[in-house]
């Protein structure tokens, strides 16, 4: 089935095309045949049926009932002649652990994802930790049976279906750390076991980092030398018949890290037999452009973010804190962390909780261990998992450790930082520097938050590690020490009242600030590329010498503290108008003629400005013009203030 006919179907005639989709009936909460206005979305996005209810109804209720008519059966319909297959994961005892989804839509590459709970992604499950596929069908093998180990579920399956004992790895060939957990492995040391591999050097590096690991948990495996037809084939791809099968797999040879494999040498272009390179032709919808008509007439997305941390943190997304060196921001940093390990309110922001990884290669180990625990990431439940420098942080210049970060184990991805992380790149070199950060780009694209820390030069105007960076992220937040600040009055807000932004104006604060057991730092979104917009904070730090820490927003303790410096200088103003006003009535009492201009001069004796005085004296009622003559009686009389003759003023 594909989209056109799942909207068809629910909409009855009423379904709506929006762009590239469809508006239609929800088969969860409009089912009833009531008086309902359409609310449900269908898209095709990367050869995927992508489904969103407006009313919120969940998208494994819709999947299931979509199931329930027909329409969701052997696939999602992303285009004629797509596929999907649902392979499900399961323990020895039969247990589901989760779900692995392929989606063949040829000519595009095969794409696969992983649902768990009826919802996309693992909820922070280590993929190395899933049971292999088929585990389940073990239980009733007798020891000593030859069972096959393929890379991948559909291979797996192939044998299977012609009747050889199998199961497959779930980890992907992806480098080191693509090996599952050895409580995965366990089920299958009782057997004799015959690994195949694909045609490929990924496939054959993977399985002979599985093979070695089989061989240190005390199985003798046995490998499967095979070309295949073509580079990337697998056990699915055997045409042979079931004869040819069971001698190509009789005849594995014991494995042993000396002996060659096939595949194990790296595959370049292939060459026809003229000798030219033969180039593959790209699918012509790799590049899915749209007429402008088409892209305008399409439906906004909902331009609302599921936050994982509210205004700060969001899925999908890059996140940089940038200061001068020595502010604390590394605190913060560790803060936000364990609260959406812990699952914890955030400074009162809501917080969805999820695994997190710290890998910070600016400290030393007991440094983060010291902090970590006054955080309290001892209680995290196993949600927060760190590495350090020297035990496995590697820079981010190590790309084919970078390739197999196991990005869909966690939901935020902490990184301390940048500098540490780019040692030895070139900031001049755009490209080195693109190279170096495409990695923490590449989590991000594929569901994590990642949050970096970064220090800027000493002027506090460019990053140091890579400007680069800066460009590619979706948040900055730039922060500044606003610990023992002096509000000025005569500023509108308590925002223009902070420090210069160069690394020297704050290295007395920052120095005075280890001394200290609480500080503030202010938080200034000055790239924001999420929904809505974010007005700047305050956080203050609590770090007892005793104790948990804690952090809280005290913002509108700035505000109000800015308020009352502002109400003090009006005051004070106030105060020195009135007691130089007083002043001047008492001269006059005394019989003084003074003009305007000579009142106005003796109001700026009394340490009023020019414009200050005239305005007092303007806006008195104490006071009102009289002509007066002159002593001699000569010339016109002259202007001068008299006292307002009235009952108070007489008294």
């Amino acid at each position: 089935m594909n989209a056109d006919h799942i909207a068809r179907t629910l909409g009855d005639g009423r379904e709506r095309q929006t762009g590239t989709g469809f508006r239609t009936f929800c088969p969860v909460h409009e089912a009833d045949g009531g008086g309902h206005s359409p609310s449900l979305d269908i898209d095709v996005k990367d050869g995927r049926v992508l489904l969103k209810c407006r009313t919120g109804c969940e998208q494994s209720a819709i999947v299931n009932a979509l199931r329930d008519r027909g329409l969701w059966s052997n696939g999602n319909g992303a285009s004629a002649g797509s596929a999907i297959t649902r392979y499900e994961i399961r323990d020895l005892a039969g247990a589901l652990k989760a779900v692995h989804v392929r989606l063949d839509n040829p000519p595009s590459p095969k794409k696969m994802w992983w649902e768990r709970d009826g919802k996309n992604g693992l909820g922070g499950q280590r993929v190395t930790a899933l049971p292999l596929y088929a585990t389940e069908h073990l239980k009733v093998l007798v020891d000593g049976t030859l069972v096959v180990v393929t890379e991948g579920e559909k291979a797996c399956a192939s044998l299977m279906k012609r009747g050889i004992s199998s199961v497959g790895t779930v980890t992907g060939a992806t480098g080191e750390g693509d090996l599952a957990d050895d409580a995965a492995l366990a089920p299958l040391l009782r057997f004799t076991l015959a690994v195949w591999p694909d045609a490929d050097p990924q496939g054959s590096g993977h399985m002979r980092r599985l093979a070695q690991r089989l061989q240190a948990l005390g199985n003798e495996p046995r490998w499967i030398d095979w070309q295949g037809p073509y580079k990337g084939a697998d056990a699915a791809d055997f045409a042979g018949s079931p004869e040819q099968l069971l001698q190509l797999i009789d005849s594995a040879r014991p494995w042993s890290p000396e002996v060659p494999t096939a595949n194990s040498e790296p595959i370049g272009a292939s060459e026809s037999l003229s000798g030219e390179t033969e180039i593959e032709q790209a699918d012509e919808r790799v590049w899915p452009f749209q007429a402008a008509e088409d892209f305008l007439a399409e439906e906004d997305d909902d331009d609302r973010t599921d936050w994982i941390v509210e205004k700060i943190v969001a899925p999908a997304s890059t996140t940089l804190l940038v200061s001068p060196r020595g502010l604390g921001k590394t605190m913060i940093l560790h803060a936000l962390a364990v609260s959406i390990a812990k699952g914890t309110l955030f400074v009162g922001r809501p917080v969805k909780q999820g695994r997190v990884a710290l890998i910070d290669r600016d400290n030393p180990r007991r440094v983060v261990k010291n902090r970590l625990r006054r955080w309290g990431a001892a209680q995290s439940d196993r949600n927060f998992h760190v590495v350090t420098r020297g035990n496995g942080a590697h820079p981010l210049t190590r790309r084919k450790e970078w390739a197999a970060f196991p990005a869909e184990e966690y939901a935020c991805v902490f990184v301390d930082s940048l500098g540490a992380s780019t040692e030895g790149v070139d900031e001049t070199e755009g490209g080195e520097s693109s190279s170096a950060i495409a990695p923490l780009l590449d989590i991000a694209s594929l569901g994590p938050a990642v949050v970096v820390l970064a220090n800027t030069d000493k002027a506090g105007a460019k990053i140091r590690g890579s400007g680069v960076f800066s460009d590619r992220v979706d948040i900055i937040f730039e922060i500044r020490d606003v610990t023992g600040i002096t509000f000025d009055p005569r500023k509108e807000t308590w925002m223009e009242c902070l420090p210069e932004a160069g690394e020297q104006a704050w290295l007395d604060k920052s120095k005075r600030r280890k001394q200290r057991e609480v500080y503030r730092l202010a938080f200034f979104a000055s790239k924001f590329r999420m929904a809505g917009e974010i007005d700047p904070f305050v956080l203050e730090i609590h770090v007892p010498a005793e104790g948990e820490w804690d952090v809280i927003d005290v913002t509108a303790q700035m505000e109000i503290e800015h308020d009352e410096a502002k109400r003090g200088l009006e005051n004070s103003i106030l105060n020195k108008r009135e007691s130089a006003v007083d002043t001047l009535r008492q001269k006059i009492a005394e019989g003084a003629a003074l003009s305007k201009t000579e009142a106005q001069e003796f109001l700026q004796k009394q340490g009023l400005k020019q414009k200050e005085a005239r305005e007092t004296l303007a806006a008195s009622q104490l006071f009102t013009l009289e002509k007066e003559q002159t002593e001699t009686g000569r010339g016109r009389p002259k202007s001068v203030l008299k006292l307002e003759t009235t009952e108070e003023v007489r008294e």
